[in-house]
């Protein structure tokens, strides 16, 4: 590639960061909100770690550009093999810490920095093999959107547009915000990943007291800034179904459903829950190509009907507490929509399911996702449908991409 290509290529790339940024900074509110005020002391620093990794990783690759630094793809397999080991390391140590916050097992201070000691070192491992391992995984999810027909331009100039471009990171968390008299999502704010327990609680319970507001702390596996960050805390084919996703939600900015993403809560579960379709998609054949092993094929959860009456069905229990909160809350009855919550967060950490808190604000936000348990939209039974119309996945993505509104999507499911 020429000086002047790579310089062309390079001005387009960080024009595409000013404009993810100002994308993604339309969710940020700039006046001094309750959650905004109740968090000023946990908010992330977006535009900073944007700014940084992109430089950091376009550093790193002009490096590896050098003959003698320059890996093989063998050698980039090997790294990756140790980085999701590590990263299965850092998932039991925070299965643990989960399980203490949601049990509220006492673990003496001894105890807590040993974990934070082998979290840290584990870390420190893992941004020590990143930059590879994530060169590869761009490769391969590139090679399977191209094979898609998602390709940009005509004959030569034909590219990958946005470039997979994402980071292992400790992904940061979101406070999500719902009136407490109806489920909502009202508001979202990025915070640190940093944090322990006693801090998302006490925010939670300042907004809860000062404005009658349900808020919750939760984690999340990605974010689709430019380059989007993934959590360094999930496996080989999880992780590259999260990539997928987010440069899902990329690829769509520049079309009427990702410039729609906040008109309206359904376009913005629309979108949402047609990255995590296509997303799995393409996560699954970029895993095969790089394994040579076809992913399983994943089977319908059973029903109780279909099981033993007494195993315990997560999508189930979950579906049943939402529809009884909603029927709660639409009586009025909130007080005690907020204890059915409690005692069936109890009932779900008893079967296994670390969960801290379950509240408006839990449904609120998980209900973005409509095929999760805890949303009652029927927007995912509705893009399955158009997937399986769709002669191939790029059919699906492009279709999908054209809907500025909610009604124009039903309209064309219609047809």
């Amino acid at each position: 590639m020429t000086t002047n290509a790579m310089g062309w290529r390079a001005r387009l790339l960080r024009l595409l960061l000013l404009a993810l940024l100002l994308f993604l900074l339309r969710t940020d509110d700039h006046h001094l909100s309750p959650a905004t005020d109740a968090a000023s002391a946990h908010l992330f620093a977006l535009e900073e770690w944007v700014v940084e990794n992109f430089e950091d990783k376009w550093r790193h690759r002009v490096r590896r550009l050098v003959p003698p630094l320059r890996l093989s793809r063998e050698e980039k397999v090997e790294r990756m093999e140790e980085l999701f080991q590590v990263q299965e390391d850092v998932r039991a140590i925070r299965r643990d810490i989960a399980r203490a916050a949601a049990t509220g097992t006492a673990h003496d201070r001894e105890t807590l920095q040993d974990f934070e000691r082998r979290l840290s070192s584990l870390i420190d491992r893992r941004e020590a093999l990143r930059d590879d391992v994530e060169e590869l995984l761009e490769s391969e999810l590139s090679a399977v959107i191209a094979e898609a027909g998602l390709r940009r331009g005509t004959g030569p100039f034909q590219a990958v547009f946005p470039p997979v471009d994402f980071r292992l990171d400790s992904a940061p968390r979101v406070l999500a915000v719902s009136p407490r008299n109806r489920i909502r999502l009202t508001e979202t704010v990025l915070l640190d990943g940093d944090g322990d327990v006693s801090e998302w609680e006490a925010i939670e319970a300042s907004l809860a007291a000062d404005h009658n507001l349900s808020a919750l702390v939760i984690p999340i596996a990605g974010l689709a800034a430019y380059p989007s960050i993934v959590s360094g805390t999930r496996d080989l084919r999880r992780t590259l179904e999260i990539v997928a996703h987010e440069w899902l939600h990329q690829y769509w900015f520049f079309y009427p459903l990702g410039f729609n993403y906040f008109a309206s809560a359904e376009m913005t579960t629309l979108n949402e829950t047609a990255a995590d379709i296509a997303g799995r998609e393409l996560g699954d054949l970029a895993y095969e190509r790089l394994t040579g092993i076809a992913p399983p094929t994943p089977t319908a959860t059973p029903s109780r009907g279909d099981s033993d009456e007494d195993a315990f069905d997560f999508g189930d229990e979950m579906r049943e507490t939402r529809r009884t909160v909603d029927a709660l809350l639409a009586q009025g009855r909130v007080d005690e929509a907020e204890q059915y919550m409690e005692q069936r967060r109890q009932v779900f950490v008893d079967n296994g399911y670390a969960i801290r808190v379950i509240n408006q604000a839990y449904f609120a936000f998980h209900g973005t996702y409509a095929e999760s348990p805890a949303s009652v939209s029927p927007i995912a039974g509705q893009l399955h449908e158009l997937r399986e119309r769709s002669a191939t996945l790029g059919d699906f993505i492009r279709t999908v991409a054209r809907f500025p509104t909610y009604d124009a999507f039903l309209a064309y499911l219609d047809q």
